[in-house]
């Protein structure tokens, strides 16, 4: 006959169940803190340049939440000045955005340590392009923002070209691939894309 703890007769777990799960429990937290804490790491502040549109206050109020919240250094954020529509021509992208945003990334205290370019909500969407395109499917008003940037280092893009970092096993690097990963801070709201930076935290 097996003896039943006088705990579980009454319906409670021994202390040593207890005492193993609570241990459990903390390793598992210390595991997540510690798997955090390696994802910081993996991209620090200054491995990121953060795009301003000083013609947007939500722009200007995200970008700086972002840098705050993840340290990213003053000479790491970029500021522009362009409309803040969704589309804007050609020639205002390459004057206004791309030609700041190619000069703070070519500075001495910055050249060849960014990775990741982060736009703000208020920095346009699209280039618009009057020209046919040559896949309207998936591009029928022209390039993405996000895109001519991420390639802003590969000449001759006018195709579909496949992508270096695809299938790759190493560590992205703009030195790898010539491609920046560029993403964007973007909502209904300012505290929309606020809410992104805190729930990635």
């Amino acid at each position: 006959m097996i003896s039943t703890p006088r705990s579980c007769a009454h319906g409670k777990r021994p202390k040593i169940f207890i005492l193993g799960r609570l241990l459990t429990c903390l390793a598992a937290l210390l595991w997540l803190i510690g798997a955090s804490g390696i994802c910081r790491a993996a991209a620090p502040g200054s491995r990121v340049l953060v795009v301003v549109n000083e013609s947007s206050a939500a722009s200007k109020e995200i970008g700086a939440y972002y840098a705050a919240k993840r340290h990213v250094p003053s000479s790491n954020i970029c500021r522009i000045k362009c409309p803040t529509t969704e589309e804007v021509d050609e020639s205002v992208y390459m004057s206004d955005i791309l030609a700041p945003v190619a000069n703070a990334l070519s500075k001495p205290a910055l050249h060849g340590s960014v990775d990741y370019i982060v736009l703000t909500k208020g920095v346009p969407l699209r280039i618009h392009s009057d020209a046919p395109s040559a896949n309207p499917q998936f591009s029928p008003n022209g390039d993405s923002v996000d895109s001519r940037l991420m390639c802003q280092d590969i000449a001759g893009l006018g195709s579909p070209s496949r992508n270096p970092f695809f299938k790759s096993e190493k560590r992205f690097s703009h030195k790898n691939t010539s491609l920046y990963l560029v993403t964007r801070l973007d909502g209904y709201t300012v505290k929309d894309a606020e809410g992104l930076v805190n729930r990635s935290l």
